[in-house]
């Protein structure tokens, strides 16, 4: 089954969901909304349940989401993957955060809510100009973007749990154009 991804608007119930990190559990619940519509540094995006609302619950509930933001990525750390780039730093769109509730862990919502940003991304790139995407990956999840194509570029810094990776949208369009000419 796939489930709808929707912006996060007021009435998707963020209270109950739980993907077993205590830090995601907290932005959704408590700063996603105020960082969307007070002080717009970021959007996020919600992947909800439809069978889930009814009398227990005052609308659809969030079973998993990602957050996107606006970043920029020094060319030094870029020079390697993307050759000689002519600025100081490289703009690029912010994977925030991305979690699903842990009750529905290894239906491959993940990948679906990945694949979800990347298509955003892409329409981005075309309308503003941004050359890739950045996420802040936990070591436990980076194998897991590496299968999407993600490179990782930096090691955890000092006082962080995470460490950079990005996905070359040039690439990922390289890839599209690839596949719609095999069709």
């Amino acid at each position: 089954m796939i489930f709808p991804i929707y912006r996060l608007e007021r009435q998707h119930v963020r209270a109950v969901f739980d993907c077993g990190d205590a830090a995601l559990n907290l932005y959704i619940r408590q700063f996603a909304w105020q960082n969307q519509t007070r002080y717009g540094i970021g959007t996020t995006y919600v992947m909800v349940d439809p069978l889930m609302p009814g009398i227990l619950t005052p609308g659809p509930v969030v079973i998993g989401y990602y957050t996107l933001a606006m970043s920029e990525v020094p060319t030094l750390e870029l020079s390697t993957h993307f050759g000689r780039l002519p600025y100081k730093m490289v703009p690029a769109i912010l994977i925030a955060r991305l979690a699903v509730d842990k009750h529905f862990r290894g239906k491959r919502l993940g990948a679906y809510l990945l694949g979800d940003a990347i298509e955003r991304a892409l329409v981005i790139e075309q309308n503003i100009g941004c050359r890739c995407i950045v996420v802040d990956a936990y070591p436990s999840a980076v194998d897991w973007y590496k299968k999407f194509g993600f490179i990782k570029v930096s090691d955890p810094a000092p006082n962080s749990s995470t460490c950079k990776m990005i996905l070359d949208l040039r690439t990922v369009t390289k890839g599209l154009l690839t596949k719609e000419g095999d069709a």
